[in-house]
């Protein structure tokens, strides 16, 4: 955790009116996620108490050199909504290169995705920042859409289980990326079943999903035993 001065730091509502211009408190979907990105330590922050009796409240302080990876956390959820999703993409370099490519996918070639209007040029340029060395803790994400889907989309729901409804429309690779990105490993590897492996483009997300699917079974199998 950063140790900042109240001068340097501003409270999360005030780092989310900041950057988009938007009231934090209207919109649960990008407070839950900042939030959970805030206890996880993804977003270096520090506490002040308010008041100084026994049992009083700490307010969160976000120093200002995380407003980059604020702005980048909630562009990300606007696609990937699952919070795990998005500290592995903001983490691990190597894993944010493979959800570039399903991100592709998604973006390339659309004017629009699940009734959220999409701007080309910086779709092109979100995706070449998510393929390069880019730190995306003080590299700015361009916003490849023209208002965040959590401010488009009905309350609650994400871009993924936007994409879900429609599932009708999407081929099984796009299901099991979808289920993967919504946080269910389960329907993501029965949905992984109907992938051929002749797709070589799906063939590394099926591989990763059904390995991390073993890993998964293999500890619920170990604390069954446990018991």
């Amino acid at each position: 955790m950063v140790e900042v001065s109240a001068n340097d730091s501003l409270t999360l509502a005030e780092t989310v009116r900041a950057i988009f211009g938007i009231e934090l408190s209207k919109h649960p979907a990008i407070k839950h996620a900042l939030n959970s990105l805030i206890k996880g330590n993804v977003i270096a922050h520090t506490k002040e108490a308010l008041g100084g009796g026994v049992g009083s409240r700490n307010r969160i302080l976000i120093h200002r050199d995380q407003l980059n990876l604020v702005h980048n956390a909630v562009v990300l959820q606007g696609l990937f909504s699952d919070t795990k999703s998005i500290t592995k993409l903001l983490k691990d370099q190597g894993y944010r290169f493979k959800m570039a490519d399903f991100a592709k996918t998604i973006l390339v070639g659309r004017q629009s995705i699940v009734g959220v209007s999409l701007l080309p040029a910086e779709v092109s340029r979100f995706l070449d920042m998510l393929t390069s060395d880019a730190d995306l803790r003080t590299h700015r994400l361009p916003q490849p859409f023209v208002d965040l889907p959590q401010l488009v989309l009905e309350t609650g729901t994400s871009t993924i289980q936007a994409l879900l409804a429609q599932s009708s429309a999407l081929s099984a690779g796009d299901t099991m990326m979808a289920h993967y990105f919504n946080g269910d490993l389960e329907l993501a590897w029965q949905a992984a079943q109907a992938v051929t492996v002749k797709d070589n483009k799906l063939d590394p997300f099926k591989r990763l999903i059904e390995r991390e699917y073993a890993d998964a079974k293999e500890f619920d199998d170990l604390l069954a035993i446990l018991k």
